[in-house]
């Protein structure tokens, strides 16, 4: 890692597609919530952070629900888990799997 503990000025890059930021400083998920704006991002690598080894399950859902509460605003109430699977970056090389996409669905209506 590069001892990253922020992504304050990465939100400027519109275009960026991928970023890896594996085994840096990253403590808190408010650290990262710029990059959600990144409407092209859709491969994120954040494994080996101190945010994602305290609870890396429950990390995964907060950092997806970053992107979800951006990018999904504008599917209907009819969209199916795959409809939203689609707007969510690939998070530490794996797609967002059904039982989070749930959870997800849970915080959306809490």
């Amino acid at each position: 890692g590069n001892e990253i503990s922020s992504t304050n000025g990465l939100d400027r890059l519109f275009s960026l597609e991928r970023l890896s930021l594996d085994d840096n400083k990253i403590q808190h998920i408010t650290n990262i919530a710029g990059i959600a704006k990144l409407p092209f991002l859709m491969n994120f690598d954040l494994k080996g952070n101190p945010v994602e080894i305290e609870d890396s399950a429950s990390c995964r859902v907060k950092v997806l629900n970053l992107f979800r509460d951006i990018r999904c605003k504008s599917l209907p109430k009819t969209a199916t888990y795959r409809d939203m699977q689609q707007l969510l970056p690939i998070l530490d090389g794996e797609i967002a799997t059904k039982d989070e996409l749930v959870a997800l669905k849970h915080l959306t209506f809490r």
